[in-house]
């Protein structure tokens, strides 16, 4: 049986990576939802762009939409708990930063926006 040989191109794309302002902590979080391999991570850095936190935790089994919750609520404890109070705060998950900014009710409707409000409760 030969190996199967497969071609894969890749696009990379420009983040936009800036440094906060004095006095505020940058929160980049990410989650995901695979079968059982689900986890959060993120990082959190200075108004220097210093790294000061990484994460990374795994979930069990769960949803994407679950792990990128868990991934916020993560960093955002980690800051309070810390004394960083301005914090902000970047996803790629669209329906998560809706949620928290009050634009959708997605993830009450999937049966977990009771995590997203212990974020707004932290504030």
């Amino acid at each position: 049986m030969e190996p199967i040989q497969r071609e894969y191109k890749a696009t990379v794309h420009a983040i936009n990576k800036y440094k906060p302002p004095a006095t505020y902590v940058k929160l980049n979080m990410d989650g995901s939802g695979r079968q059982g391999l689900d986890g959060a991570s993120g990082i959190i850095q200075n108004c220097s762009g210093k790294l000061i936190c990484a994460f990374a935790k795994p979930l069990g089994t769960s949803t994407s939409n679950w792990a990128e919750i868990s991934a916020m609520l993560h960093g955002v404890k980690w800051c309070l708990n810390n004394v960083y109070t301005n914090i902000i705060a970047e996803s790629n998950s669209k329906i998560l930063l809706d949620y928290v900014m009050g634009i959708n009710n997605l993830l009450e409707d999937h049966g977990i926006g009771h995590r997203t409000k212990k974020i707004h409760h932290q504030q």
